[in-house]
């Protein structure tokens, strides 16, 4: 199982400067086009899915490159089998979720 975290970007550039260096050494930001701020949630619930549809899938199934490559600053390299999208206000049973995943393999 791996974990990303999606942020948008942020105003301040020692705090860019900040998530560029450790997206650097963890490989696990993905970075979209939004201001990072409460009010967008929806934004950011958005961009997971976009990444996945765009980022995820096979090269040439991908209706449009140049939107998917204007979107996100940074991906991982591994595409994903399942997606879990949570919060960091939010509960989760990890090994609830594993065999959830692992009773639903992906098609």
């Amino acid at each position: 199982m791996s974990r990303y975290f999606i942020l948008g970007w942020v105003p301040d550039e020692r705090q860019q400067h900040s998530l560029n260096q450790e997206a650097k050494i963890y490989q696990d930001i993905i970075q979209a086009n939004f201001r990072d701020t409460y009010q967008n949630l929806t934004l950011k619930y958005l961009s997971v899915l976009a990444y996945v549809y765009f980022s995820c899938s096979a090269p040439d199934a991908t209706p449009n490159k140049k939107f998917a490559d204007g979107l996100f600053k940074r991906q991982p390299y591994n595409p994903p089998t399942h997606l879990l999208k949570a919060d960091d206000d939010m509960f989760l049973n990890v090994d609830m979720a594993l065999l959830l995943a692992s009773a639903n393999p992906a098609h």
